[in-house]
């Protein structure tokens, strides 16, 4: 069989739009050609590349989550998208497309960026290419997507295992449009849950269960694909909820069935979704990690989750770590340039008084004045550690609190996600493994921390990423929807198409 030659291109952004500073042109990381396979086949999975499969254009783009999209940002993305295409088809034709989205993406201006992403690619293959698609569970999926391609599938775990293994299956569904002229119909169903991440843990009950059921959709005849969308809860739009999708191949009476069935389902079970393991308030968290005899314990600042779009500046989990003289204790980290600037030039050995953080994450919020020494510098281009004092700078709101303790804090320069042991380890110059506390700023802690933790404790902090959605102002989202509303009932119907 001669390969069929296609194009693999994607946008991926989760935009929070309580998040006050915006995602510019500069945040994104971007990879053109085979390299950014290589990339991905470091993710947690596997990727399979079909035999029957040419690549003949990548063109990937992501950032990590934080504020809405700026217009010139996304303009600029969506024309190198399209001149990649445009390069691909000058070069031969392309036989189906691979869009690679998360579906979580805000824009100013554009009502939802990922069906305008896939028009423009629709556009210039014409009505008889197939668009297979790989999402993020944590998408706000809507059927204007729909309408412009012929396969979606998604994410099937969280914390996420499976990015390369979807991708791969996006693939084999676009052979099969290709070889076999199969043209999907797709049902979706939203349901108006509005739930964090956090409280849907495919490793827990009630997701495991209801993920647990794709296998058993896909099993029925006909059927192509089926998807649970948790959707990303932290946007206040019209589209943000849940949804429950299903792909058959030629039968759309048949996809509309098991969405609907499956959408009852996930409704039916609303009540049930919270954190699986262990969470307490900041204050107990810590006091829990101090006497605990299992070292290290992660705490994860939820309310300030760089993964989902927190602003990692907030110090409440410092600190409180400062007040109750902890021990053997990391903070991976808090961003703040002009403290990690201060660091940097001292150098090590030096003693620097810093106004630390909370210039972004609280609005209106008072940065921590501390005593710090600047211990470690050159293990990460734009990290430094330092360790901070129990003596504390005339004014500092804890000035006079008499605990001496040993805390570190690693001070990024921009916003860091820490997700693994060793991008702590790289960063810090010190082995996590070794403290008797580690603070992250994450919800659920990500693969490698959550395979070896030895305790975790999700941390019920306030800020951009606060787990209890009834805290936000929201004003877009379509009411009514659980858990901002209760006393009403939902009765699955098909999204217009």
């Amino acid at each position: 069989m001669c390969p069929y030659r296609i194009a693999y291109l994607g946008i991926r952004h989760e935009s929070n739009t309580f998040a006050p500073a915006p995602t510019v042109y500069g945040d994104f990381h971007i990879e053109r050609g085979l390299d950014a396979l290589n990339t991905l086949r470091k993710q947690p999975g596997t990727l399979t590349v079909p035999t029957e499969l040419e690549i003949g254009a990548v063109y990937l783009a992501g950032a990590t989550p934080s504020g809405v999209v700026t217009r010139a940002a996304y303009d600029k993305l969506k024309a190198e998208l399209v001149q990649s295409l445009q390069d691909a088809l000058r070069g031969g034709a392309v036989d189906g497309v691979l869009l690679d989205l998360h579906d979580a993406m805000e824009v100013e201006g554009v009502d939802k960026p990922e069906p305008d992403v896939a028009a423009s690619v629709r556009n210039m293959v014409g009505p008889d290419v197939p668009i297979s698609v790989s999402l993020d569970l944590h998408g706000n999926l809507t059927q204007a997507l729909l309408d412009q391609v012929n396969c979606v599938t998604a994410f099937r775990t969280a914390p996420h295992r499976d990015y390369p293994d979807t991708v791969s299956r996006a693939m084999r569904h676009l052979v099969r449009c290709m070889h076999e002229g199969l043209r999907p119909r797709m049902a979706l169903v939203p349901v108006p849950l509005l739930m964090p991440g956090e409280f849907t843990m495919t490793t827990a009950e009630p997701a495991r269960t209801l993920y647990a059921q794709i296998e058993r959709i896909e099993r029925e005849a006909g059927v192509l694909d089926a998807s649970l969308m948790i959707g990303y809860a932290w946007a206040d739009r019209a589209h943000t909820s849940m949804s429950t999708l299903v792909v058959a191949e030629s039968d759309q009476a048949l996809a509309q069935r098991q969405a609907l069935t499956f959408g009852r389902d996930v409704w039916e079970r609303r009540r049930e979704f919270a954190f699986p393991g262990e969470s307490a308030s900041i204050e107990d968290a810590v006091r829990r990690a101090i006497v605990s005899d299992m070292r290290p314990v992660f705490l994860s600042d939820s309310g300030d989750n760089v993964t989902a779009g927190g602003a990692g500046d907030m110090t409440l989990v410092l600190e409180e770590l400062i007040r109750q003289g902890a021990h053997d204790a990391l903070v991976a980290g808090i961003e703040d340039a002009r403290a990690f600037a201060a660091c940097k030039q001292a150098g090590i050995g030096a003693t620097v008084d810093l106004t630390l953080g909370n210039k972004i994450g609280l609005s209106g919020g008072v940065p921590l004045l501390i005593r710090a020494t600047v211990e470690k510098v050159g293990y990460h281009p734009n990290c430094v550690l330092a360790q901070v004092h129990a003596e504390r700078p005339a004014g500092s709101p804890l000035s006079g609190h008499t605990a001496h303790g040993s805390v570190r804090v690693l001070i990024s320069g921009s916003r860091q996600c820490f997700a693994s042991r060793a991008e702590i380890a790289a960063a810090a110059g010190i082995d996590p493994m070794q403290q008797q506390i580690v603070v992250v700023k994450l919800g659920y802690l990500m693969p490698d921390l959550y395979d070896h933790a030895p305790r975790a404790i999700l941390v019920l902090s306030p800020g951009l990423t606060d787990l209890d959605m009834r805290r936000f102002d929201f004003r877009r989202v379509k009411r009514p929807i659980f858990p901002l509303d209760t006393a009403f009932e939902f009765s699955a119907v098909q999204a217009p198409g």
